[in-house]
């Protein structure tokens, strides 16, 4: 039975007067015990939609999302706090998870503090939230009982379908599925890469010619990364999974980082810059900071964990298959789909995102790739261009690297606002037509 433990009506980050936030424990099992920090929407918080917020890595915690992205504050230098007027709980209650488990606040009691091979699929990470969040659905109402709204918006780095057989408990609906510089489907993404080093709108050309031509012969060699990826989604096997993942990312993917010098985040940077402000990491491990959270950690806290990294990568989660089939299935449901991406990030490049948006397989699927790219205007200026058709999405933000809410936070929420709102990402006046909210269970 899953159980939320609420620790504390938090005191801290949300400042705005009348506004609550809600921290602690959901416990999945005995063992297994997941941190959520629930936000009131600053504005009309009875009727907002609600947005679960998950950070990608995998194993990088969405309290790195919380404090550095879209959450109420920032922390300072000082350890101080100050309120992000580019919030997203401007427009919407926000629920940021530390997931999967032996990453962030949570933890498990069985065998030591992280056990990091319980929950090491991405599927398997995705049954796990969805636990949670039903929990945590259920206690909304005793926890804060002025948020009525169920219906959900989930900003995430894949899109995944839990089978119907495997979900049970309160009805949500899902309105929107945001995904932001998203690694979704291995085959058609990581021929970008070398693309991308080559061809990026900034000019820069951090390999030279023989290395970039060795990515190139690696991906499409007899036995080589693609050739690794098809077997693998044939033969569905972790093994063979894992193999096709070291291939791709040592031979095709990793040269960069190896030669490159710059930034897997943001090709503009060099690679020894940090990918965002680390102030918050000291601020969690303040005894202050975990007693208004009601938390009491036996361990110090790290952002992202190397070792949830690793057990994921050794289940060869960066080329396993169906994402994309995924994407299709809920934008047939009349899901929108909100694709981001900053056009100077290396590792979830927009040549990838491209391609992945162009070969989503739905009832539309012809008209969106048929629609001319527009230019995307947020407060009377262009920041980057969007293809758009109905209920789906794809964005290029202009002078952003992987984290848009970091480097362009105002048009972020903008496209944020516009999505929730359900109007054209392009310039936020028309509606969309065809987006409806879709029962998760049935």
């Amino acid at each position: 039975m899953v159980v939320l433990q609420l620790g504390a009506l938090a005191s801290i980050c949300e400042t705005t007067e009348g506004v609550s936030s809600y921290s602690g424990y959901i416990d999945l099992d005995e063992h297994s015990h997941m941190f959520f920090w629930f936000f009131e929407a600053r504005r009309d918080a009875e009727t907002a939609p609600i947005t679960p917020w998950l950070n990608g890595g995998p194993g990088s915690d969405s309290l790195i999302g919380l404090f550095t992205e879209i959450g109420p504050c920032t922390v300072n230098p000082d350890l101080r706090t100050t309120p992000n007027p580019f919030s997203w709980s401007e427009y919407s209650n926000l629920l940021f998870l530390s997931q999967p488990l032996g990453v962030g606040l949570s933890y498990g009691t069985e065998v030591s503090v992280i056990n990091i091979t319980a929950i090491d699929t991405t599927r398997l990470a995705a049954m796990a939230a969805w636990k949670a969040v039903q929990a945590f659905v259920v206690e909304l109402p005793r926890m804060s009982p002025r948020v009525a709204s169920r219906d959900f918006n989930l900003w995430t780095a894949l899109p995944i379908r839990i089978p119907s057989s495997q979900r049970e408990g309160a009805l949500l609906n899902l309105r929107t599925l945001g995904i932001g510089n998203g690694i979704i489907d291995a085959a058609l993404q990581f021929p970008m890469y070398s693309n991308f080093t080559v061809n990026n709108t900034y000019g820069i050309q951090p390999l030279d010619d023989q290395i970039v031509s060795y990515t190139k012969f690696a991906l499409t060699m007899y036995n080589g990364c693609l050739d690794q990826i098809y077997r693998c989604r044939q033969a569905y096997s972790s093994d063979v999974d894992s193999r096709a993942s070291d291939m791709c990312r040592d031979n095709v993917e990793g040269p960069y980082y190896e030669y490159g010098g710059h930034s897997m985040y943001d090709i503009r940077k060099s690679s020894q810059d940090p990918p965002y402000p680390d102030f918050f990491v000291k601020y969690l491990n303040l005894p202050s900071t975990q007693e208004a959270l009601g938390v009491d950690l036996l361990f110090e806290y790290e952002p992202s964990s190397n070792e949830v990294y690793s057990a994921f990568e050794l289940n060869g989660g960066y080329v396993y298959p169906g994402f994309l089939e995924d994407l299709g299935f809920l934008l047939d449901k009349g899901i929108r789909g909100v694709l981001t991406y900053g056009d100077a990030d290396y590792i979830g490049n927009w040549f990838g995102g491209s391609a992945v948006s162009l070969a989503v397989n739905y009832s539309q699927a012809p008209l969106f790739r048929s629609s001319s790219y527009v230019r995307l205007n947020v407060d009377g200026a262009d920041h980057g261009i969007v293809r758009e058709y109905g209920n789906f999405n794809f964005v290029i933000v202009y002078d952003a690297g992987h984290t848009v809410s970091i480097d362009k936070p105002d048009v972020a929420l903008g496209i944020f606002r516009r999505s929730v709102l359900g109007l054209d990402i392009a310039t936020g006046l028309e509606p969309v037509s065809n987006q409806t909210a879709v029962p998760l269970v049935t």
